[in-house]
Parts: C-alpha cells; sequence; structure tokens
C-alpha cells in the first residue's frame, strides 16, 4: 500500500513538473509552437490571391529560399526576420478552433457542444475580417504597408518548404503549402527613429516623415480604408527608405470616409501629443497637413 501511494504521488510530481517545463519553455520562446500554424480549414474562394508573373514570382521566392529567424509575436501572427534583414515572414497564428487537435487547447468546451460552435463561429467571424485585411492589404495596399505577398489558405507556392529558427535557435521546416502567411518589407518604430532623427538634429527629415505620417492615413482614406488598430506606437514603422508603413495589416477595413479632416485629426492625434511634448517645434508641419486635408475636401 505504501509502495502504491508513493508511486502515485511520485507519479503526480514527475507530470506536474513536465507540465511546469513546457509551460516555462513555451512562454520563453514567445509561445510559438508550430502546430498554431497550421489549420484544418478548407480554402475559401474570397481569401484567393490572383496569380503572380513570372519575374515577381522568382522574386518571391528569391526572398523566402534565405533562412528566417524569429523576430517578434503579434496578436495574429509569428513574425521572423529574414537572413538579409530586409524582410519580415509573418505566420498566421490560427485560433485554436480551426488548429488539428483543437481539444488540447480547449479541452471543456469539446466536453459541451454548444460552447464549442460558439467559440468557432466567433473565431470565423473574426479570422475572415482578419484575412480580407491581409488580401486588401496586398491588392490595394501595398505602397502603404510594405506587403509584397499574401497567402491565405489556398497555396500557391506548391511543394516549397521554408526554414525558420525560433528563439531558441531551434530549427523547423515549414511548408508552405499548408500555412497562411504575410511576406512584408521590414519596418522599424516610428517613434524611436523620431527620436534618433532629433538627437542628429536632422530637422528637415523630422518634418518630412510628420508630414508623410499624416498623408499615410489620407492615402488609405481615399482608397476606401480605415484602420481599426492604428496604434502609431507599435503598428506603424519606417521602411529603409525612411516612409512611413504600416506594419500590423490585419485591422484594415473599406470603409467611405466622410470627414477627411477629423479622421486624420483622430488617427494622429498620439502623434500631435507626442509633438507638443516633445518636439513643438513640428506642430507646425503637423497641422499644415491637416489643414491641407480640409482644402481638399472642400475641393472634392
Amino acid at each position: 500500500m505504501v509502495q502504491k501511494t508513493f508511486f502515485f504521488f511520485a507519479l503526480l510530481f514527475l507530470l506536474l513538473y513536465l507540465t511546469w517545463v513546457d509551460r516555462f519553455f513555451f512562454t520563453h520562446n514567445h509561445h510559438f509552437c508550430e502546430r498554431f500554424i497550421y489549420s484544418t480549414l478548407s480554402p475559401a474562394e474570397k481569401w484567393k490571391i490572383p496569380p503572380l508573373e513570372r519575374k515577381k514570382e522568382e522574386e518571391i521566392e528569391k526572398i523566402i529560399n534565405q533562412p528566417f529567424f524569429f523576430f517578434n509575436q503579434g496578436n495574429q501572427t509569428f513574425v521572423f526576420l529574414s537572413e538579409d534583414k530586409k524582410h519580415v515572414l509573418k505566420l498566421y497564428r490560427f485560433h485554436s478552433s480551426f488548429r488539428p487537435f483543437p481539444w488540447m487547447n480547449h479541452f471543456f468546451n469539446h466536453l459541451f457542444p454548444w460552447k464549442k460552435i460558439e467559440k468557432k463561429t466567433k473565431d470565423l467571424i473574426h479570422l475572415n475580417e482578419t484575412f480580407l485585411s491581409y488580401k486588401s492589404s496586398y491588392l490595394d495596399l501595398k505602397e502603404e504597408t510594405g506587403v509584397e505577398y499574401v497567402q491565405l489558405v489556398s497555396p500557391y507556392f506548391r511543394d516549397k518548404k521554408i526554414s525558420v529558427f525560433d528563439s531558441c535557435n531551434i530549427k523547423y521546416t515549414i511548408d508552405l503549402n499548408k500555412v497562411a502567411f504575410i511576406l512584408q518589407k521590414k519596418g522599424t518604430l516610428i517613434y524611436p527613429m523620431l527620436d534618433q532623427i532629433f538627437k542628429e538634429k536632422n530637422y528637415d527629415r523630422g518634418r518630412a516623415i510628420v508630414k508623410e505620417i499624416v498623408n499615410l492615413f489620407r492615402s488609405c482614406a481615399l482608397k476606401g480604408y480605415r484602420d481599426d488598430d492604428a496604434i502609431l506606437e507599435k503598428n506603424y514603422g519606417l521602411n529603409e527608405d525612411n516612409h512611413p508603413m504600416i506594419l500590423d495589416v490585419g485591422s484594415l477595413r473599406p470603409v467611405n470616409v466622410e470627414n477627411l479632416q477629423k479622421y486624420l485629426f483622430e488617427k494622429t492625434a498620439s502623434l500631435k501629443t507626442m509633438l507638443e511634448k516633445r518636439f513643438s517645434e513640428l506642430l507646425k508641419i503637423y497641422n499644415e497637413a491637416i489643414e491641407s486635408a480640409k482644402i481638399e475636401e472642400r475641393i472634392r
């Protein structure tokens, strides 16, 4: 009896320890798990992307032939940086409802069918909105987002495998036929770059960037899109030519902006606050950019 009791508690301790180790490495690996990027979803017609021209296909192939290294984790994707540090590969992290063995994440939901259906319905709505936003970023907003290619469930690069390394430098061979991904030009967060520009006293470049940030929102609005997650501090950046770009392209929604000036003021309010506190000499440039939208509306 004593031996059985000892064996039971030893086994329980071992299971708890292995669970802790698993969670420890999972957390320190930025929650990356290969199973999260694969899906049981069937291709949807509305997510399909037009075929690439031969020249563009060769350009994309050249980019994805190099290894990618873990760079960041977003709300919807795992982000990997290319070896040449010029591109990012964003592997979509599917909701648990659509992953292989979904019960592994939400076991109790699978004991109650109505909870399972409710969660899957909610997840599908969110996934559809996100995928359509990705598609729009590629087809309509390439200049504003730096998106070079998007694959949403339906594969284009058949029999193509790529190498990615997680934050622990473990190598994974990813089958592009089975994942949804975005290939995007690398950007650097706007505010740290503005700080650097002003430390170098490059005020002319600073003025140009402030004006271009406002014009970035203006360009999207005139093309019929609004960013519902327009957080300049973390979702916007500068490309290698120091031009503003949208980094997070998962919340772009088709919309008819009726009051352009009001829209630009709302989306760039944090920029104005930052300029007031730290770079007041640039407020004039900011106000002129907002005012020009009002003039443009009158002309239209």
